[in-house]
């Protein structure tokens, strides 16, 4: 089953303060919990797009078309979007399962390279080489402030990010030794 989506339009003084993403995870969740709805679907204009992407909306439509056609109305001049709703993420307790994500990461032994931000003084070239650093520090304030981890997907670019940065930074060499000292470490 499937739902069309509307944009509800508001100043942008309130668009920061993330009620919309509050609101479009609350009707995520019931759409999928009580009226089983697994697609949501919605004609954006080009001032809405890239809200509706933050909301894992994507311009692929992946549902069959014989499902939906004729139920919806074509907009000139607006963009079809699409959202799967995930059958099992939480999305009106986001901010509690990525943070319990975080906190486990950063209580494995092997997570020492993340845990903090690259010290510029211990590595004078990070940062001419990593442009866009991450870690779980990092992570954890974004978390804790309630506004910047809107969106799974928003907490999953970053551990991408993240680890991408120590495959750039770092040659196989230095990531093999990285393994085996944490091996070592997680052996004694």
């Amino acid at each position: 089953m499937w739902l069309v989506v509307l944009h509800i339009a508001h100043t942008s003084d309130v668009q920061l303060k993330g009620y919309g993403t509050r609101l479009m995870n609350h009707l995520k969740q019931h759409a999928r919990d009580v009226d089983g709805l697994t697609h949501f679907l919605t004609y954006a204009d080009n001032n809405a797009v890239d809200y509706f992407v933050k909301q894992g909306f994507t311009k692929e439509i992946y549902l069959d078309k014989d499902i939906w056609h004729g139920y919806i109305k074509d907009y000139d001049g607006g963009i079809l979007m699409e959202c799967k709703i995930d059958p099992k993420l939480p999305y009106t307790n986001l901010s509690t399962m990525i943070r319990q994500q975080i906190y486990a990461m950063h209580d494995q032994p092997d997570s020492w390279p993340f845990k903090e931000p690259v010290d510029s003084r211990d590595v004078p070239d990070y940062y001419y080489i990593i442009k866009d650093p991450i870690d779980l520090k990092a992570m954890s304030k974004r978390v804790e402030s309630e506004q910047y981890y809107i969106t799974f997907e928003m907490f999953v670019a970053d551990m991408k990010r993240m680890f991408s940065n120590a495959r750039t930074y770092n040659s196989p060499e230095n990531l093999l030794q990285m393994c085996n000292q944490v091996g070592n470490a997680f052996l004694q």
